[in-house]
């Protein structure tokens, strides 16, 4: 179960800190030319399904799902009100010939997958609440606290804050963040801008509970800025041991 906590930790954080949320501002004529300052720039009442799955190998083969959604609660000047729910998750892992499957809508099949709900249960009820600005800053959140130290955590580490300056296309930023048992540096690049999407690259060091390489690429809806879809390859160590992870974000407004 310790070793499960750390995988579903790992889940989390790896999710929400690339789920990045921008929007640009052309300030000239032609996309390859113009400079995009990235910002984040939803309408009241927007909502985002979001759904993501991790496939892992290594000690354990193991995939990992999870469905949640995104409300714009309000939009005040810089200021940005979210509430943010999960409703679903589900897991299948072998290992050492004994497979496991866990369902959020029927987790009581066994003894493990009873513990396993025990553990997760309380993001499917927490009132999550989160002020940004448009940059991504975190100005005040509420409900983490009440998800216990291995989802509260992971929680805080959920935004990118975005350079102040406007980007061209091949124009890198880098963003660290450090929470307890967990950091991540990471370098965005914008490699390429359509009239509906942002294309990013991204590189990172992954350090703490996991530690290893992360690359992948995002892409954003243009028009807000929340993320259409990322995918993420993540070569990692983990107690020791070495995984693989493929990580699959895909966002859909409603």
């Amino acid at each position: 179960m310790k070793k499960f906590n750390c995988l579903f930790g790992i889940l989390l954080f790896t999710t929400f800190t690339f789920f990045a949320s921008c929007s640009g501002e052309k300030e000239n004529n032609q996309d390859k030319e113009t400079t995009h300052l990235l910002r984040f720039s939803p309408q009241d009442g927007d909502n985002y399904d979001i759904s993501f799955v991790m496939n892992m190998e290594g000690l354990m083969d193991m995939s990992m799902g999870m469905e949640c959604f995104q409300k714009v609660l309000s939009v005040d000047g810089d200021e940005i009100d979210f509430k943010i729910g999960y409703d679903k998750a589900t897991m299948s892992m072998s290992m050492m010939g004994e497979d496991i499957n866990y369902d959020s809508d029927n987790p009581y099949e066994n003894e493990v997958t009873s513990e396993m709900h025990k553990e997760i249960s309380p993001l499917f009820s927490a009132d999550l609440r989160m002020t940004m600005d448009s940059r991504g800053k975190i100005l005040k959140e509420s409900g983490y606290e009440l998800l216990g130290g291995d989802f509260g955590s992971q929680m805080g580490l959920t935004n990118v804050e975005y350079p102040e300056h406007a980007l061209n296309i091949g124009d890198s930023f880098d963003f660290s963040v450090l929470e307890e048992g967990m950091s991540m540096d990471a370098t965005y690049t914008l490699i390429d801008v359509s009239d509906s999407e942002y294309i990013l690259s991204i590189t990172g060091e992954l350090v703490g509970e996991a530690s290893g390489k992360v690359t992948g690429k995002m892409i954003l809806f243009r028009e807000c800025g929340m993320p259409k879809t990322v995918n993420l390859q993540i070569e990692m160590d983990v107690e020791g041991q070495k995984m693989n992870m493929i990580l699959s974000l895909m966002a859909i407004k409603s």
